[in-house]
């Protein structure tokens, strides 16, 4: 029993979405899906062009940043 649980625990954990984060290079796992991430961005900025995807703590920095430049 503890082996098939082992397996199934090792199927699940391949199905799990990773990204490398475009600013501090680091990997982890996807929180959203694609689409809602895309939404999410064009609702805040607008059409993108060219997006990319970052973790958390620097997504976080990059808005504090930008809404710095909208004041």
């Amino acid at each position: 029993m503890a082996t098939a649980v082992r397996r199934d625990a090792q199927v699940r954990r391949q199905d799990v979405r990773q990204y490398t984060c475009a600013n501090c290079g680091e990997t982890y796992e996807y929180g959203w899906s694609d689409e809602e991430a895309l939404a999410e961005a064009v609702s805040t900025f607008g059409v993108i062009d060219d997006p990319a995807i970052v973790c958390d703590d620097c997504y976080q920095k990059f808005m504090d940043w930008y809404k710095g430049t909208q004041k």
